[in-house]
């Protein structure tokens, strides 16, 4: 893959990540355009998995298939523990609801 795909792949997983923070987002999209991808996506995956942040089986299949490709898998890895997290999170806010219900009745 050329340096120039891996830049548009980042810039699509950044623009659907979970990251809300204006700083990162400009640090990622920063090292983009200086043509550090690497560390660009180190970072994103970094802050995804610091902060604990829920992302879908999709998301990170497609992390995957970019880090494969980028020698970059262990980085990818420990980010599927957040994929179950999401859905603990969901089942949380479903739980909150059904109680709400009931002490409502």
């Amino acid at each position: 893959m050329y340096q120039s795909q891996y830049r548009i792949i980042i810039s699509e997983l950044l623009r659907d990540s979970p990251v809300t923070s204006e700083k990162v987002l400009g640090d990622v999209r920063e090292l983009l355009a200086a043509g550090e991808e690497g560390i660009a996506f180190d970072l994103l995956c970094s802050w995804i998995y610091e902060d604990s942040l829920p992302i879908s089986a999709n998301y990170h299949e497609r992390l995957a298939e970019i880090a494969e490709d980028m020698d970059a898998e262990a980085i990818v890895e420990r980010l599927r523990e957040l994929i179950a997290l999401r859905g603990a999170r969901k089942m949380s806010g479903l739980a909150c609801a059904a109680v709400r219900k009931l002490a409502c009745q």
